[in-house]
């Protein structure tokens, strides 16, 4: 299972909470274990006391050979936060390690250059 870090700013959490945010993003990307090596929660609640649609969730992984991802979503209830977060997440890193890597630009002009073609 891998670690996540949480950093709260003016949320309340019991210890089952944070266990249970804690959780919910190892299992959402369990399945890139491979590929991820450092996972940060970041929980606010932006106006406080006040209340509203308020309480934010940023997420930072690091994903080999990916770099970093960064994903944000916000409710008024801290785990709508966290669930729509994990949920950008584990979309978010498929997407990312789905790409194939292809040759940069200079590359491809330095091939037609020397007149290599393909298909012919």
């Amino acid at each position: 299972m891998i670690k996540v870090r949480i950093q709260r700013t003016y949320i309340e959490a019991s210890l089952e909470e944070l266990l249970q945010i804690e959780k919910a993003f190892s299992l959402s990307i369990d399945r890139f274990e491979h590929a991820v090596r450092d996972v940060e929660v970041t929980l606010v609640d932006v106006n406080g006391p006040r209340g509203g649609v308020d309480k934010r969730c940023c997420v930072q992984v690091r994903v080999y050979p990916r770099g970093l991802v960064v994903v944000r979503s916000t409710g008024s209830v801290l785990m709508d936060a966290v669930n729509e977060a994990c949920d950008k997440m584990r979309q978010v890193i498929a997407k990312r390690l789905s790409k194939k890597k292809s040759l940069p630009r200079r590359h491809t002009v330095k091939l037609i250059e020397e007149g290599v073609s393909y298909g012919n």
